[in-house]
């Protein structure tokens, strides 16, 4: 009996930590960006701990698609090697934390819609001022906005065609 409690305890141990690691953060918290996977995804690091990050209310062409790759590189270009304010948000489904990120007073997710590299995200939209960014960068034929239409397909359909 003792035994069963040890080995109970020894487990719990053990998985502890990665289940706090992977917890969701509730408040606002500085980081260093070290990583960007995409125009909507980033790695940061706070401490010792790293933390995938994915912009919320936006959601930015896949590296595979029309400037795709462009975005990534727009969004390294601000982001990357420097210090961010993280404002999570939730959590998604692979449990990366959805954020609003920000440099100074600079909203770093509308940044990339306002520039035409990301969609206002309507399935998640949080941000409502997504949808006039998104606006004003189509009229101004920004980014995606000046390809033709074929060539410009949100990312949520262009994921679902590739599946």
């Amino acid at each position: 009996m003792i035994s069963d409690k040890i080995k109970a305890l020894a487990v719990i141990g053990f998985f502890l930590p990665a289940f706090l690691l992977a917890q969701p953060i509730s408040s606002d918290f500085f980081a260093s960006v070290v990583h960007v996977g995409d125009g909507d995804s980033i790695r940061v690091t706070r401490g010792r701990q790293r933390i995938e990050i994915r912009l919320a209310s936006i959601d930015a062409p896949e590296l595979q698609q029309v400037l795709g790759p462009e975005c990534k590189s727009m969004l390294a270009r601000r982001v990357l090697g420097q210090r961010v304010m993280v404002h999570p948000i939730t959590t998604d489904r692979y449990r990366r934390n959805v954020a609003d990120i920000s440099i100074g007073n600079e909203n770093i997710n509308r940044y990339m819609v306002r520039n035409g590299c990301a969609w206002a995200y309507p399935v998640h939209l949080h941000d409502r001022q997504m949808i006039g960014l998104e606006r004003l960068a189509r009229a101004e034929k920004r980014g995606v906005w000046q390809l033709a239409e074929r060539d410009r397909v949100p990312p949520w359909r262009f994921r679902q065609r590739s599946h």
